[in-house]
């Protein structure tokens, strides 16, 4: 039997819509994980915004931060891969100004760099009128990230379970073998799940773990 692994983005879909995990979720995780079920998080966070929210839960695999840019083992404290944008990219797109939006800065990065850099720009699902503008190395995506954090884990994509919200968790949904959308998710991240549980607000991800284990469907090491 092949060993099943489950991947959550965190804002949005494991955390509630204040930001923090509930204790049902942590219960929840925390008992799989002890039972050798592999869980792990993939978000556009960095190390340590990642775990001022998920401290509550002892994480024991690599994580996937930056949108799949790291690869970072919490145990050891150490990156094990990723993919960087290289220096001289980053100094240009630093030098090009300090525009008043990011629109223009948006623009101008596309035309200068084009493919060479891979672009986010989103709105924030917590701040009013407010956007996130994120440039990396091209292949510094949840797919990719999903794909190294897998070969990394010695486990094929396909029998990875992954868990989203947004526009930028399509990504991960196209390189896992199930992607599962919860209710409060954008309609286009719906549109191509496999399966979806409720809302991040009403504990979704740790209710669709929890009937899968009840139905011995899980599979740990």
């Amino acid at each position: 039997m092949h060993r099943k692994a489950y991947v959550t983005d965190l804002d949005g879909t494991l955390l509630n819509s204040e930001q923090q995990l509930s204790a049902y979720t942590v219960r929840v995780i925390t008992e799989a994980m002890e039972l050798g079920i592999i869980i792990s998080f993939a978000t556009a966070r960095g190390f340590i915004s990642a775990v001022s929210v998920v401290a509550d839960i002892s994480w024991k695999y690599p994580l996937i931060l930056y949108n799949g840019a790291l690869i970072y083992d919490s145990m050891t404290h150490k990156v094990i891969a990723g993919y960087w944008l290289d220096p001289v990219i980053s100094g240009e797109i630093i030098n090009i100004g300090r525009l008043e939006e990011l629109e223009p800065l948006h623009q101008k990065v596309l035309d200068r760099f084009g493919s060479e850099v891979h672009i986010h720009f989103m709105k924030d699902i917590y701040i009013k009128d407010h956007y996130f503008l994120e440039f990396s190395h091209p292949d510094a995506n949840k797919s990719q990230g999903l794909k190294l954090w897998a070969q990394h884990m010695g486990l094929d994509t396909a029998d990875v379970v992954v868990f989203g919200d947004h526009l930028n968790d399509l990504g991960l949904f196209a390189a896992a073998g199930t992607g599962v959308a919860v209710e409060n998710a954008h309609e286009d991240l719906k549109a191509v799940a496999h399966r979806i549980t409720a809302s991040n607000n009403e504990n979704g991800v740790a209710v669709f773990l929890a009937e899968t284990m009840s139905k011995g469907e899980m599979t740990g090491e």
